[in-house]
């Protein structure tokens, strides 16, 4: 990976050499898998962010750095990254992680540690737990996200939901936040399964069928589960896909094609957004990538400027004062809505639903009153 103001370090063990204006910067710790360069905009939304806070001054007039270490999606790879940060003294504050299954591993070894930790992407409800003080997360929870998904599918009718899910923390989270929210709601969870596959595809959906299931919700992430929803719907086309915000990549709908159409993926970013908070940061990555950023850049940029926020009004820059600091966050305005720490979440007005209709995402909110669907 290539990327201004990042020191990418791809092995745990690793020499840098510090120069003479090193006591002068503000050193953050960035992980995440390096293979996402190729597929989604996190690392432009990071580069960005801090491109932006440097050419405005600074953090209280000292520059911003960060010190990549590519944790590979793997949870053993993700828990010696944080062992490096922890070890590595200029490091104020980690953030990242993508993944749930390594977010929720190393978010204990950094509260134990007192490390600030702020996971962008990682939406299982495990990764916050009552007796851990450093932790922060800026992405809605799969609690409240399908809740939210699910309040919608009762009004448009659905009762009898199916759920495909990956075997892991990320997995199981999203489970069982759709059984809490179906008993609440009075709708039905009629199945669940963690494989499907060319052997068992039409075993899987004749049960489906015979349970009469009219939606299903999938729980994976998009690399893994792109050709099963192909699959899926090439057999039963009626059958309603809904996901995560782990299928809103860019690629969706080209790759998926006819197949695509229909699905209700949820999201937490508008491109097309008018305020002149998201306007400024479309113009600013369109200028310098040549391309719209996606929900994942939105994301990194926001949480970078919320660590902004909160180091510039610590009365010291230490992990103890971030901590304090980032927890009194109260509706910060922010690209992707405005947001107030909640028990170390980052919770707002983040929370949408984009259907494909003719090969295109559109807002559930802009077509609920149209014949559409």
């Amino acid at each position: 990976m290539k990327r201004l103001m990042i020191l990418c370090f791809l092995c745990f063990i690793f020499v840098v050499s510090f120069s003479a204006d090193d006591g002068n910067k503000i050193y953050i710790g960035l992980s995440y898998p390096a293979f996402f360069d190729d597929e989604i905009e996190f690392g432009k939304g990071f580069e960005l962010a801090i491109e932006t806070i440097n050419h405005s001054g600074g953090i209280k007039g000292r520059e911003l750095e960060a010190v990549f270490i590519d944790d590979e999606a793997a949870v053993a790879e993700g828990m010696k990254v944080a062992h490096a940060f922890i070890q590595d003294k200029r490091i104020l504050t980690v953030i990242g992680h993508f993944n749930s299954r390594v977010a929720v591993v190393t978010s204990k070894i950094y509260n134990d540690a007192k490390m600030p930790f702020i996971a962008p992407c990682s939406t299982a409800p495990d990764l916050m737990r009552e007796d851990y003080t450093t932790v922060f997360r800026t992405i809605p929870d799969d609690k409240r996200v399908m809740a939210y998904l699910l309040n919608f599918l009762k009004g448009e009718g659905y009762e009898k939901i199916a759920v495909y899910y990956a075997d892991d923390d990320f997995g199981k989270g999203v489970v069982k936040s759709v059984e809490d929210s179906a008993d609440v709601l009075g709708l039905e969870v009629v199945d669940r399964t963690t494989v499907i596959n060319s052997a068992n595809i039409e075993r899987v959906l004749s049960r489906w069928n015979a349970l009469d299931a009219e939606v299903l919700v999938v729980a994976e992430t998009y690399e893994w589960v792109k050709d099963i929803i192909k699959e899926i719907k090439k057999r039963n086309p009626k059958l309603l896909v809904v996901g995560t915000s782990s299928l809103d990549f860019p690629e969706y709908i080209s790759y998926l094609g006819e197949y695509a159409e229909g699905t209700i993926i949820p999201t937490h970013y508008e491109l097309n957004k008018s305020t002149k908070l998201n306007m400024d940061f479309v113009e600013a990555f369109q200028e310098k990538y040549h391309s719209d950023p996606d929900m994942y850049a939105a994301i990194a940029y926001d949480t970078l400027m919320l660590f902004k926020e909160a180091a510039e009004n610590t009365s010291a820059l230490t992990k103890e004062q971030i901590v304090k600091a980032l927890g009194e966050i109260r509706d910060k305005k922010c690209v992707t809505g405005t947001l107030s720490c909640e028990n170390g979440e980052f919770i707002g007005d983040n929370i949408l639903l984009k259907m494909v209709i003719n090969g295109e995402f559109v807002f559930v909110e802009n077509i609920r009153s149209s014949d559409t669907y």
